[in-house]
């Protein structure tokens, strides 16, 4: 099911819209409280929230330096295997051994 480079790319995309999502979600209160209305309350917890209070600890790199690698490792061509020749080369069929 995963083997189809258009779904990994599709779920990896998600996975990451869904990760900035909650990365600029914990940064901004204002659209906290857009989605949850009680978001002031001692007893709200969501993952924005631990993630905001430092309880969910995530990477120290920014997002946007997490969004350009992988835009780049989406662009990267798939690797191809290469066959491992085992020919030996050391004496051409063309040459004789010396004359004695």
């Amino acid at each position: 099911m995963l083997r189809d480079r258009g779904i990994r790319r599709f779920w990896a995309v998600v996975c990451l819209l869904l990760f900035l999502t909650v990365e600029v979600l914990a940064s901004s209160v204002v659209l906290h409280k857009v989605i949850h209305p009680d978001a002031d309350s001692p007893l709200h917890h969501c993952v924005v929230s631990l993630l905001a209070q430092g309880q969910l600890t995530c990477g120290t790199v920014a997002a946007e330096v997490v969004l350009i690698v992988v835009v780049v490792l989406l662009r990267l061509p798939p690797l191809k295997t290469v066959a491992n020749v085992a020919v030996d080369c050391r004496l051409s069929p063309s040459r004789a051994p010396p004359g004695v």
